[in-house]
């Protein structure tokens, strides 16, 4: 267990701690594909097939097999592919808004931290506070600054305001775990094809709703009369209306 810096300006220190586990991380290196770059003619020509012809007689799941391969083939021979980084074990990142100025105080204000930890100096400590102040007033400025330059070109460049976003997004891929009435916990499966059933039963409606006898004798008159016996309230409008 490890003593890290303060939080903020706070005298409350951080505690950093080692979990032995096995982390599903994505690879370094990986290839998707790029888009923009695509010959779309080809891959339209490609693609252009007698549909009717290939897939007559065939089962709606070899249908979906062969129409899933002609569209994979064409994509992988058309569409040329690019390779970028993910995050991984002890790689992160760096912001994007981050510049060189404030990395380097950022970096210079954890030394300082780890050096007034071997010496429990005071002066040591003072210096970790000065550089502390600048690292955030640095990034604050950075973060400021790259901010209202994408704001300024997001008309022209949406390709950067995009890319800042979805930085900044936080997406979870699975579903998780839910909890019947009986306080059992649900499989993914389970809640993925049990979700509609618990939501009706924790809202207190039927599974499936009930109707009513149909009478096979009712004639077209007799539903007429019924309808006009029947008190319509209109609409308030617009005046009307509850505020």
């Amino acid at each position: 267990m490890l003593r890290l810096e303060p939080l903020g300006a706070s005298d409350h220190i951080g505690i950093s701690a080692d979990f032995l586990f096995t982390p599903s991380s994505p690879p370094m290196n990986k290839t998707t594909p790029n888009y923009n770059r695509g010959d779309y003619e080809s891959l339209r020509n490609a693609l252009d097939i007698e549909w009717k012809r290939e897939l007559v007689g065939l089962t709606a799941q070899e249908m979906t097999n062969i129409i899933e391969k002609n569209i994979t083939d064409a994509v992988e021979k058309h569409i040329p592919t690019r390779k970028h980084q993910t995050t991984s074990g002890d790689y992160t990142r760096k912001p994007l808004w981050m510049t060189r100025t404030a990395y380097q105080k950022t970096k210079r204000k954890r030394n300082l931290w780890i050096r007034y930890l071997n010496t429990k100096d005071n002066s040591d400590y003072q210096q970790y506070i000065k550089a502390r102040n600048e690292a955030t007033h640095a990034n604050r400025r950075a973060r400021r600054d790259f901010e209202s330059k994408i704001a300024q070109e997001s008309r022209h460049n949406t390709k950067t305001f995009w890319n800042y976003v979805n930085s900044r997004r936080v997406v979870k891929g699975s579903i998780p775990d839910l909890q019947d009435p009986q306080d059992v916990f649900l499989k993914e499966t389970e809640a993925d094809n049990g979700s509609t059933k618990h939501h009706n039963a924790t809202a207190g409606l039927d599974p499936f709703p009930k109707l009513g006898k149909q009478h096979g004798n009712e004639t077209q008159s007799n539903q007429m009369q019924n309808n006009a016996s029947r008190k319509i309230k209109p609409s308030p409008g617009v005046h009307n209306a509850p505020r």
